[in-house]
């Protein structure tokens, strides 16, 4: 059970299922004082676990919907590898589309908070395509 204090009133009692359901609806003001018993003093609600989670600033890269709009929250190297999948119709970008999607891969292993594996997977497929039949014309 949590005790809350909204605008220097203490508001009640509430269980934490409750206030969490709240702050995930973003029905909670960050700086309203939360204290349950044990702790030494109540404190702001955005600082608090299992609350702060809902007080975290977004960024732009972190709406799904947005990220198929515009090209953020992802890799560089991936984006490159898409755009270079799509111009390896003209053959002689496949082996930059492939290189581009690796990397692309390379560097979503590295930082986690990229998104972008679909067009780094489609560069590195579109230019194997173009790759190879850039090598049999070649060998012809």
């Amino acid at each position: 059970m949590w005790h809350v204090v909204s605008d220097g009133q203490p508001m009640g009692e509430y269980p934490e299922p409750y206030l969490v359901n709240l702050a995930s609806q973003g029905r909670v003001n960050p700086n309203d004082l939360y204290w349950r018993p044990g702790m030494p003093a109540a404190a702001p609600v955005h600082t608090l676990a299992p609350f702060e989670l809902y007080f975290r600033p977004r960024k732009l890269g972190d709406d799904p919907a947005l990220r198929w709009v515009l090209p953020v929250g992802r890799s560089r190297w991936a984006i490159a590898a898409g755009y270079l999948g799509i111009f390896s119709l003209l053959l002689v970008f496949g082996p930059l589309a492939i290189g581009a999607g690796i990397l692309g891969l390379r560097e979503i292993e590295r930082k986690p908070n990229l998104h972008g594996k679909g067009r780094a997977f489609f560069g590195i497929i579109a230019g194997s395509l173009a790759t190879c039949i850039l090598v049999l014309l070649l060998l012809r």
